[in-house]
């Protein structure tokens, strides 16, 4: 794997490859169509970062895994950075400290979120050009294709507020810390967050309840991009219900070419760079920050009354499966 991938940056003129554990929506957990550094490296931990140059490679990972990628790196051909132990340099600083002027980067743009790709330029020497290896991966390593399951509606009733109050309440919040008179286009990558806003719940992603979704909010509308065919009749008939327009989730990146708005408001934590680079070069982007204007970790009567329900079935659960355990070894 690693002679493929090192012929491919030779042809390309790459010197260092860069390879993230993220998915586009930045997950911290991933589908199996988007665990290209599992694939490149072997390791199979959910946190890791892969370095790759003409005559080394390099995998970084925290203490949770040292034993693991130990293990699992053997004989790969990539070297194991303890990160976390006081010897063990950041990823970004060896980086910083061994590209030379001149050399070229290339790391997949929609795996790496703005502010750090914001940081890994301002960083390294200006000679220093940064590409997009998004191709390059995909030539080097054959992945399962990404897949779209179900999409259903979160009764209010559980959420314990509506569509329309989560986006009144947002849209207050941006006009009061974050625009004046200008019209503003807000960007919400985040899996997570988007499942809460608009009240729906996917299987895209195993053990995560999320489904695969880009949303643009203005003053004066939301568009959402999923998957049209795996919305449910009622989860469909909920969106229109609230005048949410509803795009297909691959017309997303074209569709960021056509913002009109004066501001592109987004949280560069949490959108990756290939979903901002528009707006800053084009001088229109504006930072916020996600979990002011998202605010599930505020929980109302409704969340909190759904979460105790679900620690007592878990508790439930365990014991029965702790009594099943007891009676098969005695």
């Amino acid at each position: 794997m690693l002679e493929k991938i090192r012929e491919a940056m030779r042809s390309e003129n790459i010197d260092w490859l860069v390879v993230f554990s993220k998915d586009p929506h930045l997950s911290e957990y991933t589908a199996r169509c988007d665990k290209y550094r599992e694939a490149v490296s072997g390791f199979t931990g959910s946190a890791g970062t892969v370095v790759i140059s003409e005559n080394e490679a390099y995998l970084w990972t925290d203490m949770r895994y040292h034993l693991q990628a130990s293990i699992e790196l053997k004989d790969s051909g990539i070297f194991l950075m303890k990160y976390g132990l006081p010897s063990v340099p950041s990823m970004a600083d060896f980086l910083c400290e061994h590209i030379w002027d001149g050399q070229t980067l290339a790391f997949d743009l929609m795996t790496v979120s703005a502010s750090r790709y914001r940081e890994l330029k301002k960083r390294l020497p200006a000679t220093v050009d940064i590409v997009d290896a998004h191709k390059l991966l995909r030539s080097c390593v054959e992945m399962p294709k990404r897949s779209f399951g179900e999409i259903v509606p979160v009764p209010d009733e559980m959420s314990g507020k509506s569509i329309a109050e989560k986006l009144d309440a947002l849209r207050r919040m941006i006009s009061k810390r974050y625009v004046n008179d200008e019209s503003y286009t807000y960007v919400l990558s985040d899996l997570m967050s988007q499942m809460w806003l608009l009240n729906i719940r996917g299987c895209d992603i195993e053990y995560v309840p999320v489904a695969y979704s880009y949303t643009m909010i203005t003053a004066y509308d939301v568009t959402v991009f999923v998957s049209r065919k795996s919305l449910s009749d009622e989860a469909k008939e909920k969106l229109q219900d609230q005048g949410i327009n509803i795009k297909e989730y691959s017309t997303f990146y074209e569709s960021l070419k056509d913002i009109a708005t004066d501001v592109v408001l987004a949280d560069p934590q949490f959108n990756n760079c290939r979903v901002l680079l528009q707006a800053l070069d084009e001088g229109i982007f504006r930072e916020c920050d996600d979990t002011v204007l998202i605010p599930k970790a505020l929980k109302n009567d409704a969340e909190i009354k759904g979460m105790k329900s679900a620690h007592l079935k878990d508790a439930v659960t365990m014991i029965r499966f702790i009594k099943a355990v007891k009676e098969m070894a005695g």
